[in-house]
């Protein structure tokens, strides 16, 4: 029991239980909801990442950077444009406009 205590991740109550589970209902993606529900149990079961890791199918590395920018950001860590979605590209799908004839 002592172990178990001296690596808890625990969340800082930014949200309560029930505004995590509203979000959790609204959030488009598996991706995401796999973030939220670490994020609830971080917050009203804190129990080590590795714990948590295996409850929502995430890293344990993920839930520890999760936890961390959530208990720094609040909500804001889980807004973000998510995996994917052009996120590192330059312009965007309507500024990149057509592709040029020359590749084609």
């Amino acid at each position: 029991m002592g172990d178990r205590m001296a690596n808890v991740t625990r969340a800082v109550h930014h949200l309560s239980e029930e505004e995590i589970l509203k979000r959790i209902k609204r959030t488009v993606g598996f991706g995401r909801v796999q973030k939220w529900l670490a994020i609830l149990i971080a917050t009203i079961d804190p129990c080590p990442a590795g714990e948590i890791a295996r409850h929502t199918g995430l890293a344990e590395q993920t839930v520890h950077n999760l936890i961390s920018a959530y208990n720094r950001l609040g909500p804001l860590a889980l807004e973000g444009p998510g995996k994917g979605n052009r996120g590192r590209a330059y312009l965007s799908m309507q500024e990149g406009g057509e592709v040029p004839q020359s590749f084609l």
